[in-house]
């Protein structure tokens, strides 16, 4: 179904961790752009439709102990 298996993407997160005495508390964003897949099809509707897909999110985190 696919022209090409293989696709691109770009990825770019950030965390942060705050470091207690027994425990740590970890907080991220992250942003994500999937460049869309080529699909094999002669229908035109199918061509016109855009794949690509840009995701956004946070990340919350937390570690149990002694820090490193």
């Amino acid at each position: 179904m696919l022209s090409n298996p293989v696709y691109g993407y770009i990825s770019f997160s950030t965390d942060y961790i705050f470091d207690f005495d027994d425990f740590g508390l970890g907080v991220g964003l992250y942003l994500v752009y999937d460049f869309g897949l080529s699909l094999k099809s002669s229908v035109d509707i199918v061509q016109s439709i855009n794949f690509n897909v840009f995701d956004f999110g946070a990340l919350l985190s937390f570690t149990i102990g002694e820090s490193i």
